[in-house]
This record gives C-alpha cells, sequence and structure tokens, in this order.
C-alpha cells in the first residue's frame, strides 16, 4: 500500500465510532422504520399525468406520518412525507402548490 493511501485512511480512522450505550431493539420494533421499495404500493388517487389527464402516475408513499396523507410503508411520527412518483419521460404531475412549508 504506498504512503499516500495510509495517509488517507489515517485521517479518515479519526472519525470511528466510539463505545457506548446500547439500545436493545426487537427486528419488530425496527420494522415500522424500514420501507423496501420493492415493497411500495401505488396511490390510485395520485398526481394526474399533465400530458394525459385521463391517466394518473404511479405516485408511493414511503413515510406519511400517522398514514396522513395515505397508507405508507412508515407511518411513526416524522416531520415529513416521503414518496416516490414513476413516471415515462416527458411526463410530470399536473402543476400544483401545497398551502404548508
Amino acid at each position: 500500500m504506498s504512503t499516500e493511501v495510509e495517509s488517507v485512511r489515517t485521517e479518515k480512522d479519526a472519525y470511528k465510532r466510539r463505545d457506548g450505550v446500547g439500545i436493545e431493539t426487537s427486528e419488530a420494533e425496527i420494522a415500522g422504520w424500514v420501507a423496501r421499495f420493492a415493497d411500495l404500493g401505488a396511490d390510485p388517487d395520485a398526481f394526474r399525468d399533465a400530458n394525459d389527464p385521463s391517466r394518473r402516475l404511479k405516485i408511493m408513499w414511503a413515510i406519511s406520518p400517522d398514514n396522513g396523507v395515505v397508507p405508507a410503508a412508515i407511518s411513526k411520527l416524522h416531520p415529513f412525507h416521503m414518496s416516490y412518483i414513476e413516471s415515462e419521460p416527458g411526463h410530470h404531475p399536473v402543476l400544483h402548490f401545497h398551502e404548508y412549508a
């Protein structure tokens, strides 16, 4: 290994994690905080396609606190919502706005 590579690794090693107190968490508790893309369901009432209003875009919600928008993979309390939109090139949601930040 070259001296340059050793130098870089030494600098990065300075930020290693430190030992501390752990938290006992079951696999079931952790599962409520995990969203797998392959498991996300599409919202049937989602955005209309601006180029074809009869067509709906595939929107999948990963995070929606208390399922406030639609049922989501993660419904634990968060200060935000997160979704994915799947569409073909050249297609996009209709112009819209939100009354909140």
